[in-house]
């Protein structure tokens, strides 16, 4: 194992070869408290949930981004600075910046629309089929839109549902694929509400005033009804020209429609330059009551309503012009921009100075990247996920061992065998920040969370850092089995950022403190940051559980900040009067003279020594003890030095008496 230039710490599973007589103890953090509460003008309405930290070393502060959540789910970023990583000073969050959320303390600018508000239509190449599959060579080429989410909220439906659009001179042609297995026939009544359909709603022109309601079931059952400004009307016959076919297969359904453009173009029979466009995929429950969970393409707070209708787009260029106030809409978003959930910042060392700060934030199921160079101004870049899975705390960084931009992001297991829907963590990476990421890996399952057989845990925050050479995580365990589902960040390691395993059992590295603000609920803020002789540690924390009634308004958490020693995750053991002993795997450095060793001292006569295993000239009784606390202290031998191994295996055997040792290096 290679040495060379690098700092050698305890945590690293490829380094121990034997241990003897001495004990592998995972850190607990130290508390500091809690360094960020709510304003009193926010006391009652929401809760700080979730964060982000970078170091800034051209200001030679901490900063640290947190999000607020109201009851309305609309989210403020605040953000405060610390010079000794334990005081921080920042501008208070305004109870009148929910309404306007421009005024907040980081600002995140889109110049291009929604793209999960927006579906291009394709010109058909050859002559649409109408048998309700979408197996055909220009529907596959059709771009396909699958951010469905529940209706009201900004949260992923779990159905899969897909839309697309072709077009030609005589119609328009929408292809809805609706995967899964589920009964199509109506439950406990024939009506629409007790069955799986999907609602279509047109809007030509981008009116925001009128348009067609059209519902088609898996059976191909339809019905249609006007919805809008009666003044200004479709044309007559419209209900009775439209045409709808479904189809169905052994995993689900599809449906192709027909939109004449006699009946839906423009006064020339043409499409014009966009549409308004909603599709909803309802699907009643499995439980007896046959409650329908309405999932909606647009987004809308409710399907019907125009002015949130995404936009099917024909000509781009002339939609900005034609229908300017749509276009910006679809900028901005219908929340008035205060949807840009879950922000994760970092500090880029590639770019220039004008983007030298990240951040990605999530809508739904796309997650976009930005850049700015201030780490206040964001420039929204594009989705660069858009086939959904998320869901909050997704986390960016750039990997400099890998030289590569890496996303970690939460992940859905379903129907892999465990009782109900967990979450894990995915990755995919790029050698660009804005393109180039392929289709995402899961690297962390909760299945296998020690003692997680029946799968009543899983993964909130993937938390993943880079600390020396190591990728380290403290990934958010939700204890589902436990109460009313407390969480708190366990210590995992990877040494390549793909395969991470679990230190110290999955034990909370960060644990909660009975009766204090933080006693339910931690969540790790990513990366750690050192500062000195210490590695500080930034969390939110909350006094109450995660399936508690109306937990949205609770006002009493904040954000945390404790700390371990510098390199202290894990260290090993050895106890006074009962010594043991650690031995490496075969080492070799080609550059330092020098051998440093981090250790505490855990008895007044507590001594660490060292000898090179088989070489007489590096005896234990040769090394001269270090017997003090030190994170960085030599470690030398009578008549010997450490640079006549230069070049040459070896392996060093830590003798620990009263002592712990967390981490060594030859520099």
């Amino acid at each position: 194992m290679d040495i060379t230039g690098r700092r050698q710490l305890m945590v690293d599973p490829r380094l121990i070869a034997e241990q003897d007589t001495c004990l592998k103890c995972m850190a607990e953090a130290n508390r500091i408290g809690r360094v960020i509460g709510l304003p009193p003008g926010l006391h009652g309405l929401g809760k700080i949930q979730y964060g982000t930290v970078v170091w800034d070393e051209h200001l030679g502060r901490v900063r640290l981004y947190y999000c607020f959540y109201d009851r309305k789910r609309r989210c403020l970023i605040g953000l405060a600075e610390s010079a000794d990583g334990e005081h921080f000073e920042g501008a208070p969050l305004d109870p009148e910046m929910l309404d306007d959320p421009g005024r907040g303390m980081v600002h995140i600018r889109r110049t291009q629309p929604d793209c999960d508000r927006l579906l291009d239509a394709t010109r058909a190449g050859a002559p649409v089929s109408m048998e309700g599959t979408l197996d055909s060579a220009d529907w596959k080429a059709a771009p396909a839109s699958r951010n469905f989410v529940k209706s009201g909220s900004d949260e992923l439906a779990e159905f899969g549902t897909t839309v697309r659009c072709l077009y030609d001179d005589e119609a328009v042609y929408l292809g809805v694929d609706c995967p899964g297995k589920r009964p199509l026939e109506p439950r406990n009544g024939d009506g629409w509400e007790r069955r799986e359909h999907l609602e279509i709603f047109v809007d030509p022109g981008c009116t925001r005033g009128r348009y067609a309601v059209l519902r088609i079931d898996g059976r191909g059952e339809t019905q249609q009804e006007y919805g809008g400004d009666a003044a200004d009307a479709l044309p007559d016959g419209w209900a009775t020209q439209w045409q709808a076919r479904a189809h169905r297969s052994d995993d689900g359904w599809s449906v192709t429609i027909r939109l004449p453009l006699a009946v839906f173009g423009t006064a020339e029979g043409r499409t014009g330059s966009a549409w308004g466009l909603n599709v909803g995929h309802n699907v009643p429950s499995e439980s007896a009551d046959a409650y329908m969970r309405y999932t909606s393409w647009s987004g809308a707070r409710s399907h019907d309503s125009a002015d949130e209708f995404g936009s099917l787009v024909f000509d781009e260029p002339a939609f900005r012009v034609e229908h300017q106030p749509v276009w910006e809409n679809l900028q901005t978003g219908w929340a008035g921009g205060a949807q840009r959930h879950d922000p994760c910042v970092f500090i880029d060392p590639n770019g220039p100075e004008s983007q030298r700060y990240k951040l990605i934030w999530r809508e739904g199921g796309y997650l976009y990247v930005c850049s700015g160079g201030d780490g206040v101004h964001f420039d929204t870049h594009r989705a660069v996920i858009d086939n959904g899975n998320l869901d909050s705390m997704n986390l960016a960084m750039w990997d400099p061992m890998r030289r590569r931009y890496v996303l970690y992001t939460r992940w859905w297991f379903r129907d892999q065998g465990l009782p109900a829907r967990r979450r894990g963590v995915a990755r995919t990476e790029s050698e660009h920040w804005t393109h180039g990421y392929p289709e995402r890996r899961t690297i962390m399952d909760p299945r296998d969370f020690p003692g997680n057989e029946e799968g009543s845990r899983d993964f909130y925050t993937p938390g993943v850092f880079i600390y020396e050479d190591l990728y380290l995580a403290l990934p958010t365990v939700y204890y589902r089995n436990l109460g009313r589902g407390p969480l708190a960040p366990s210590l995992m390691v990877s040494t390549d950022g793909v395969d991470f395993q679990w230190v110290g059992d999955g034990m909370p590295f960060i644990p909660r403190t009975p009766g204090a603000w933080d006693q339910a609920r931690i969540y790790f803020i990513a990366p750690a940051i050192p500062m000195g002789d210490r590695i500080y540690l930034y969390y939110v924390g909350q006094a109450i559980e995660h399936h508690v009634e109306d937990r949205t308004i609770v006002d009493d958490g904040g954000v945390g900040a404790a700390w371990i020693r510098r390199d202290g995750f894990v260290c090993y053991h050895g106890f006074t009067r009962w010594p043991g002993s650690v031995t490496t795997v075969p080492l070799i450095f080609s550059a330092g003279s020098q051998l440093n060793v981090n250790v505490e001292m855990n008895s007044a006569d507590g001594q660490l020594r060292a000898e090179v295993s088989g070489n007489p000239r590096f005896s234990a009784e040769k090394c001269i003890p270090v017997t003090a606390d030190a994170i960085n202290t030599p470690l030398r031998w009578q008549g010997a030095d450490i640079a006549e191994l230069r070049g040459k295996p070896f392996r060093l055997r830590f003798l620990l008496d009263g002592a712990r040792l967390y981490a060594f290096e030859i520099e």
